[in-house]
């Protein structure tokens, strides 16, 4: 069961996780489902799928249409099995009729101006036929990371890949927003203070041999990345552990 120490923590792990995702491609068959491109194919094999089907079968098919599958799978590797069902309104569902209605039935539900981290449902005219999960917004465009659909400016909820898409906030295909219950995957009592700061244009370079490891949360937080031993970063933000151990977003 993971815990972070703040939602946007929550959130950034999710989305973390979803990124790195970006380009991955369905399979022919159940092999190299580890591979990103290899093995391609229309046949809904992914290891999203064959994941969460031997966690959950019951509600999670294997192979079958899966961009909420997708969206579930993240939260699943950023949270545990347990808080992944609770921020997602109480359990899993592939189908995105039932995942919508998850928060619906908490409350969860939005029709207007989405958040980071929120799942981005759509229609086809008929019912709700495709989701993703929304990792910025601006002004005008609300943009995702969705599984089973390709490149371009359409909803495409049957295209065999990972993709970061794009879409007007006005798109009449968009008809809600579940809004995941993050703050259920936080820590009691874990919220620290952080405090801006700024490094200047030429930022601050790592100087850790055998490079600095990047954590969802400071301290005991899961490794997400590494930078290499003389990159240049731009902290934001500062904090610091009970230790008194400072660390930087």
């Amino acid at each position: 069961m993971n815990t972070y120490y703040s939602v946007l923590a929550a959130i950034d792990a999710v989305i973390n996780i979803a990124l790195a995702e970006v380009g991955y491609l369905e399979k022919a068959s159940g092999v190299d489902l580890y591979d990103k491109t290899a093995n391609a194919g229309d046949k809904n094999y992914t290891k999203y799928g064959y994941e969460m089907n031997k966690l959950y079968p019951a509600v999670m098919d294997y192979p079958a249409y899966w961009c909420d599958c997708f969206v579930d799978w993240c939260f699943y590797k950023a949270f545990g099995v347990c808080n992944a069902k609770k921020v997602l309104g109480g359990d899993f569902d592939d189908y995105t009729v039932a995942s919508a209605q998850l928060f619906k039935n908490k409350g969860a539900w939005h029709t207007s101006r989405p958040q980071r981290g929120d799942q981005v449902f759509f229609a086809n005219g008929t019912r709700i036929c495709h989701t993703g999960l929304v990792y910025a917004v601006d002004s005008k465009y609300v943009y995702t990371i969705e599984g089973n659909t390709s490149d371009g400016s359409a909803v495409i909820r049957n295209g065999g890949a990972v993709c970061k898409k794009k879409y007007a906030l006005s798109n009449h295909r968009i008809v809600g927003y579940g809004r995941p219950l993050y703050s259920l995957a936080v820590a009691e009592g874990s919220q620290l203070s952080t405090f801006d700061i700024k490094t200047g244009a030429g930022g601050v370079l790592v100087r850790v041999d055998g490079g600095l490891n990047i954590r969802s949360f400071p301290v005991s937080g899961s490794v997400v990345g590494t930078l290499s031993n003389g990159t240049a970063v731009y902290p934001t933000k500062k904090t610091f552990a009970s230790n008194g151990d400072p660390w930087y977003y």
